[in-house]
């Protein structure tokens, strides 16, 4: 099961598209020359996952470019408290998955205050039979994420999409490599029934 869960949900890597290039200067933040050159890079190698992570984290929803651009402002705000203990790459990480929570929690206030939500249209694919199901299958995969507690979709996220082992989960995290067990096996659970068809497929 779990070696053709990650199969399925390996199909389910669609990411926004966005352009690299140096960071605007963000208004309060000042910086030395070498804390400007030590950023750039940093944006420069890490924003195309950056902006995949967010935007699997947040539901494939369409606020990608704001909530990376909030981890990016908070990456430069505390780059000089950043501690070699972890990895450039964990330390972006969990800043991303502290923004998408939180904009996940701004977004879900909204949506209760219209009592509406936003459909996001799916891109239209080609006519074929074959990309018509890879579409179908795709969506099935999407719409099972979407409705997963945040909770569950972020381990779901970090272990099949970005291939992340249990030990960097829990510390990205901050919970014991336990709960994240815990978490993946009742996602998976929630997934069994929602992709039976798929995955017997």
């Amino acid at each position: 099961m779990k070696v053709a869960m990650a199969h399925t949900l390996s199909t389910a890597t669609g990411t926004p598209s966005h352009h690299g290039g140096a960071a605007e200067k963000s208004p309060g933040v000042s910086r030395t020359g070498s804390e400007t050159v030590e950023f750039e890079r940093m944006v420069s190698d890490h924003r195309e996952r950056v902006a995949r992570l967010a935007y699997r984290l947040l539901g494939w929803c369409d606020d990608v470019e704001d909530v990376v651009q909030e981890v990016f402002l908070a990456a430069l705000r505390n780059l000089g408290r950043f501690r070699a203990d972890s990895t450039r790459s964990t330390w972006l990480t969990a800043i991303t998955v502290n923004k998408c929570r939180s904009h996940l929690r701004r977004r879900l206030l909204r949506l209760r205050f219209f009592e509406r939500s936003r459909q996001r249209v799916a891109r239209p694919v080609g006519g074929t039979e074959e990309a018509a199901l890879e579409r179908e299958s795709f969506e099935q995969v999407r719409r099972a994420l979407q409705k997963l507690p945040a909770r569950y979709r972020e381990v779901v996220v970090l272990r099949y999409l970005e291939e992340m082992s249990i030990a960097e989960i829990a510390k990205v995290l901050g919970i014991s490599r336990n709960a994240v067990e815990v978490r993946l096996s009742r996602a998976r659970a929630r997934l069994r029934v929602d992709l039976a068809v798929l995955v017997e497929q």
